[in-house]
């Protein structure tokens, strides 16, 4: 099926903002100040309710060009919570349970287009039976203030939210210089519920038009 010329707009847009945003963060990622604004985001995640709350968390394994996550993982092993990072396979994305008696870096292996994944006899995660309240850190090349989020063009995470029950929490785990205006979106893509930043965390209530600075 052709697509409509708003369809191909959308398109275009997309393709110009991950453009934009990979320069940006290529560039951004070689400065000491990102080790500190990545620590940053940590913290204010690590000191939140939205933490403390969660039975389970889905992080992902930071490339060189993201907001770095392999600290937070860590520091989420050591307090004793179950973590989960993701695998994938040329058309699909499923978690595997961290083991926190272990080193992290003896539980990762490099995988598909060079990121690290986790060994594959470490223990699976079905989507459709995750925990009230489990905590969901998205990557995205960038996102809305509104918690639109646009991905990397591969569709894994938004096949995978597809197949999760509707009270995950779904966090957009980024840079504050990720978050934008206005994000180009299709009737498929679905909001964060929280935007998390090294500057603040932002409650998006599906409900009510306005953000909440937390």
């Amino acid at each position: 099926m052709s697509q409509t010329p708003q369809q191909n707009d959308i398109v275009r847009q997309k393709k110009e903002i991950r453009s934009c945003m990979r320069k940006t963060l290529k560039t951004f990622c070689e400065v000491p100040l990102y080790k500190e604004l990545s620590q940053k985001a940590a913290q204010l995640f690590l000191d939140s309710e939205l933490y403390r709350r969660a039975p389970l968390i889905l992080a992902f394994v930071s490339l060189k060009t993201e907001i770095d996550t392999h600290p937070l993982i860590e520091k989420m092993m050591n307090d004793g919570k179950k973590v989960a990072v993701p695998l994938t396979t040329d058309t699909s994305m499923f978690f595997k349970l961290l083991q926190n008696e272990k080193p992290l870096c003896e539980q990762l292996r490099c995988g598909n287009f060079g990121i690290e994944e986790p060994v594959p006899e470490l223990q699976d995660i079905a989507p459709e039976s995750l925990p009230e309240g489990t905590v969901i850190l998205v990557p995205g090349m960038a996102f809305s203030e509104s918690g639109l989020r646009l991905g990397k063009g591969k569709g894994y995470y938004d096949s995978y939210i597809a197949q999760v029950p509707a009270h995950m929490i779904l966090a957009g785990y980024a840079f504050q210089l990720q978050i934008l205006q206005n994000v180009p979106c299709e009737p498929h893509d679905k909001k964060v519920n929280y935007l998390i930043t090294e500057e603040k965390i932002i409650h998006i209530p599906s409900e009510f038009p306005q953000n909440r600075t937390l």
